[in-house]
Formats: C-alpha cells, sequence, structure tokens
C-alpha cells in the first residue's frame, strides 16, 4: 500500500497503546496493545472493511472499500514489535480469532509461536 503513518497513542500511566492505520488522511485500521510489567497482550488488530454506498454520480456504482490485504495489519503489527522492543518487554502475548488458518500464517510469518489450542499466540521479544 502506498504511504502508511502509525499514530501511537499512549494511554493513563503507560499501560495501554492504541495505534491507528493512517493512509491519505483517513484512519484505515488500529491495533491495541495492553502492557502488564514485562509482558504485553495484542488485544485486537483490525484493518478497516467498510460498506460500500452508491456512487450519485454516473457510472452509478455501489463502492465498498476494503483495507485488507494491503500491508496495513503488517505495517501495525511491526510498530507493535518495535514498541514492545522499545519498552524492554519480555513476550508479546494474544489470541486469534475470525479466519484462523490465515491468521495463523501472518503471525508465524512474523515471528510468533501458536498455541496448541491452535488459537493462543506469544512471541519471545527479546531473542
Amino acid at each position: 500500500m502506498e504511504d502508511i503513518q502509525v499514530e501511537t497513542v499512549y494511554g493513563q500511566g503507560g499501560h495501554s497503546v492504541l495505534l491507528y492505520a493512517i493512509c491519505r488522511g483517513q484512519r484505515v485500521g488500529y491495533a491495541w496493545l495492553v502492557i502488564d510489567g514485562c509482558h504485553a497482550r495484542l488485544i485486537d488488530v483490525n484493518v478497516y472493511q467498510r460498506k460500500g454506498r452508491w456512487s450519485w454520480w454516473p457510472p452509478f456504482y455501489y463502492r465498498r472499500v476494503d483495507y485488507r490485504g494491503r500491508g496495513i495489519g503488517t505495517r501495525l503489527l511491526e510498530t507493535i514489535i518495535e514498541v514492545c522492543e522499545v519498552r524492554g518487554m519480555s513476550s508479546l502475548l494474544g489470541e486469534m480469532h475470525g479466519d484462523i488458518a490465515r491468521l495463523t500464517h501472518w503471525y508465524q510469518r512474523h515471528g510468533f509461536q501458536v498455541g496448541p489450542g491452535g488459537v493462543a499466540i506469544q512471541l519471545d521479544v527479546r531473542q
């Protein structure tokens, strides 16, 4: 995808981090991270898929906007890992929901290990 900026917002006390992916001035996704001591928990990574709308100008068409599959989630995940490294986290934990087969491949590509249940993920940040 073209130019993607990531805006990082730290919660009160620094125990949570919200990252917004911004493309062409619009928020196109987010990631949420909660920090607990030397461990971080990945709560959510979401790249927007917006419902379409009818164009009122010719050609009249139904336009659906889907930002998935354009590298936005990867950019968010890479930034999350950087935040964990900078803050000295030892591990990044989370759970997968949705298309588990696709997500398993995606997380493993970024160094995560998938737990025995096939849902839990973990990344050793200090490798």
